[in-house]
């Protein structure tokens, strides 16, 4: 799933203490590349309630600029292995991200990490929209319709291959989405519907 990630803006948190470079906690792909690279880093903790946290990784500001370099490159690098792959399998690989989120969503108790899992949804349900437009294939449909039952969330975004479907709802309405002519299935999003070991096969 990470793999997907990897086409958001990639930003890393950090501060500059004296000589020094402070990253926040939540920079988790830049610090496992740190590691696989050997580049050395001290970890400081704090008390959080109970809990003894994470509060710094902290580098020289040689090392981070080094490692802010390669970090880079290896985001460039993934973006341009997953934009070779053919439409429908990037579209595939994002919609299951898309599903993993939201499920996430709706299994979370804390509110900030559940609008977190929402608002990555959502970011990523546009950008399969986008990538929507350019898949070429008979058995390929998607488009939007109109829930009248629900207050919030208006609108319904659907995705089908062949008799595989799969729906999102969202309170956003993206321009440029054709009105979906298909019908639901009645499928509630119980599983990922879309093998994609069969779909490279076709």
């Amino acid at each position: 799933m990470e793999q997907v990630k990897c086409l958001l803006k990639q930003r890393i948190r950090y501060r500059k203490k004296g000589e020094m470079i402070q990253v926040y906690p939540g920079n988790s792909n830049f610090i496992k590349l740190a590691k696989i690279l050997n580049i050395p880093y001290k970890t400081t903790k704090k008390i959080n309630g109970e809990h003894l946290v994470t509060e710094f990784y902290i580098f020289t500001i040689q090392d981070f600029k080094w490692l802010e370099v390669c970090f880079k490159t290896n985001i460039e690098k993934k973006r341009k292995e997953f934009y070779s792959q053919p439409d429908l399998i990037q579209l595939v690989k994002i919609l299951k991200y898309i599903y993993k989120r939201n499920n996430d969503a709706k299994k979370v108790n804390k509110y900030f990490f559940s609008v977190y899992a929402y608002d990555d949804k959502s970011l990523f349900l546009k950008m399969a929209l986008e990538i929507a437009t350019k898949v070429v294939n008979p058995n390929f449909s998607y488009g939007v319709q109109k829930d009248p039952y629900n207050s919030y969330h208006h609108y319904i975004y659907y995705f089908q291959i062949g008799k595989d479907q799969i729906s999102f709802h969202s309170e956003k309405r993206f321009e440029n989405v054709p009105d979906f002519k298909g019908e639901w299935t009645g499928i509630i999003n119980e599983y990922f519907p879309f093998n994609l070991k069969e779909i490279k096969k076709k």
